[in-house]
């Protein structure tokens, strides 16, 4: 398999589809607070912020990940169906601080 280069991937991303996913996202929890209007106050572990992992997971399954899990502390893994395939680890979070965004 080809080693996929940072630029290469940044080509490829799908970016009006991350500023919809990420616009989506925001509603769990959006106070319409903040300078434009976007505030989010979406803390670990509150219902909005358990509603948008789980609305993750969905995006998950959505792109093909066989197995979706999110553990006692929040944190949400998937899995693809192949385990001979290549692995992609990575990380970030849903939660916000108070009107943080």
């Amino acid at each position: 398999m080809a080693s996929l280069t940072v630029f290469a991937l940044m080509e490829a991303t799908n970016t009006t589809r991350v500023l919809e996913h990420l616009n989506e996202l925001r509603k769990f929890g959006g106070t319409g607070g903040g300078k434009r209007g976007l505030g989010v106050s979406r803390q670990a572990l509150t219902p909005p912020d358990i509603a948008a992992r789980e609305w993750v997971m969905a995006r998950m399954a959505d792109a093909g990940l066989a197995r979706r899990r999110m553990d006692g502390i929040g944190t949400v893994y998937g899995e693809g169906g192949d385990p001979s395939a290549p692995s992609l680890l990575m990380g970030s979070h849903t939660d916000s601080q108070p009107e943080g965004g």
